[in-house]
């Protein structure tokens, strides 16, 4: 393959597990990726049914926390960890996560064992092009600059989310821009309140804890994945269970924090003189 030119971003994959330790919460996985780096990826338990899963190549980064307000300090959580020579599994009981070993790739399952999320790390095409780039990290000068990680879409999964917007409810085949902008108005994919958040009619949601731009796309790059790029190195993503929707929404809101209840007054009819004419 020709060299990059000089200055291009380059993306480099988490390719296998070196080794990996035990922790009061969960699990540290010691990898190698595809460029020769080692890298570690941070497992934890929140609760039965949140799995936190963290990855950060630059050491500068590493104790840098994003400026969101989310639940850091959680009850401690029960969970049983088994390893064969082919993977390493993590169950707490709601859940298993099963991590294998070479080639990297994990997935979740639920308490009868069926697959909910399954990452997806080998979405080529016939010439072995990557359509949708595994989890990993890019590069650019030397410097890290982003992060990404790749889900497998399964055939009639809908998925939902992303905060507000102004097209189909369904994000399933399409692009967004994670990026706070006024719009000015309705007609766009542009948007004023963007959330790193989805959810699935498999039964589990996805939030990234990043305030970073966000570049989504879902199954509209390849009908087979979906991908989340981030203008962040440091990338730290909340795999939730519901299964039922309002099962995952309650526990999204668990880890970002639950609104007050707005004044009785919010709920009355809203008036803008904004782009209107009125006497009122």
């Amino acid at each position: 393959a020709e060299a990059p030119p000089a200055g291009a971003e380059q993306h480099d994959s988490i390719q296998k597990i070196s080794s990996f330790e035990k922790t009061a919460r969960g699990a540290v996985f010691h990898c190698l990726t595809a460029g020769g780096k080692s890298v570690d990826v941070q497992v934890s338990v929140c609760t039965p049914q949140i799995i936190r899963l963290q990855m950060c190549p630059d050491e500068k980064l590493r104790t840098v926390k994003t400026v969101l307000e989310i639940k850091e300090n959680w009850p401690d959580s029960a969970f049983t960890l088994s390893e064969t020579a082919q993977e390493v599994v993590i169950d707490t009981g709601a859940v298993r996560l099963r991590v294998q070993r070479d080639p990297w790739r994990y997935s979740m399952h639920d308490s009868r064992k069926e697959p909910v999320l399954q990452e997806n790390v080998q979405d080529q095409d016939v010439i072995g092009d990557y359509r949708s780039l595994p989890i990993g990290f890019t590069t650019r000068d030397g410097e890290f600059r982003r992060a990404n990680e790749t889900f497998y879409l399964a055939p009639g999964e809908r998925i939902y989310g992303f905060g507000e917007s102004f097209n189909r409810l369904d994000k399933t085949g399409e692009t967004f821009d994670g990026w706070l902008i006024d719009s000015f108005g309705t007609g766009t994919g542009n948007v004023y309140k963007h959330i790193s958040f989805l959810m699935s009619t498999r039964g589990y949601g996805v939030f990234a804890n990043s305030t970073a731009r966000l570049r989504s796309h879902v199954g509209s790059q390849s009908y087979m994945s979906y991908t989340l790029m981030q203008d962040d190195p440091r990338l730290d993503l909340f795999l939730i269970y519901g299964p039922d929707m309002k099962q995952i929404l309650a526990r999204y809101t668990e880890i970002a924090g639950r609104p007050a209840l707005p004044p009785k007054g919010s709920f009355g009819i809203w008036y803008s003189v904004l782009s209107m004419k009125s006497d009122v």
